[in-house]
C-alpha cells in the first residue's frame, strides 16, 4: 500500500488480450459505422425493386441479387453497361443447388457495383440461354438510378 492507494500491476497476457480486444471493436466500428462515415452507402436491389428509381451516393455500392435458373442454362447479363456511371466489381452466383435440389432449381445471381459518379442511369438486365439470344429472354431487370 502506497499512502492508501492500492496498486497493481498486469500480467503480460492481460496486456496482450486488452490489446486484442481493442483491435477487435476497432475493425467492428470500421465494419460497422466507418463505411457510412466514409460514403461508402450499400444499397440492395432484388425483383421486388424491378422498374423502380432508387438513389445512391457517388462512391456507394449498389448490389444486385437476383434468382436464376443457371442449372437449366439461363443467365441473367448485364446489358450496355453505362460505365461513366458504373464499375462492376464482382459478379457471380449464390446458393448452389444440393443434390436434394431438382434439375433447374434457382441460385441467385448477385453483381456489386460502384456508383462511379452523379448523375441518371438505367441498369438492364435480361434472363436468357445465351445461346438462344437475348430476345428469347424469360425476364427483362431495368432499374432507374438516380446517383448523388
Amino acid at each position: 500500500m502506497n499512502g492508501g492507494i492500492s496498486t497493481k500491476k498486469f500480467s503480460q497476457p492481460f496486456v496482450f488480450e486488452a490489446r486484442k480486444t481493442s483491435a477487435m471493436l476497432l475493425g467492428l466500428w470500421f465494419v460497422l459505422g466507418a463505411s457510412h462515415a466514409f460514403g461508402a452507402e450499400m444499397v440492395i436491389a432484388t425483383q421486388a425493386d424491378n422498374g423502380r428509381e432508387i438513389r445512391i451516393a457517388a462512391g456507394g455500392r449498389l448490389q444486385i441479387e437476383l434468382p436464376q435458373a443457371g442449372s437449366a442454362g439461363y443467365t441473367w447479363e448485364i446489358q450496355e453497361l453505362d460505365r461513366e456511371h458504373f464499375e462492376v466489381l464482382e459478379a457471380g452466383t449464390t446458393g448452389r443447388p444440393g443434390p436434394q435440389d431438382i434439375v433447374g432449381a434457382p441460385v441467385t445471381a448477385r453483381w456489386s457495383l460502384l456508383a462511379k459518379k452523379a448523375g441518371s442511369a438505367q441498369l438492364w438486365l435480361f434472363h436468357y440461354r445465351p445461346w438462344e439470344g437475348k430476345a428469347s429472354a424469360l425476364e427483362t431487370f431495368v432499374l432507374k438510378v438516380e446517383i448523388y
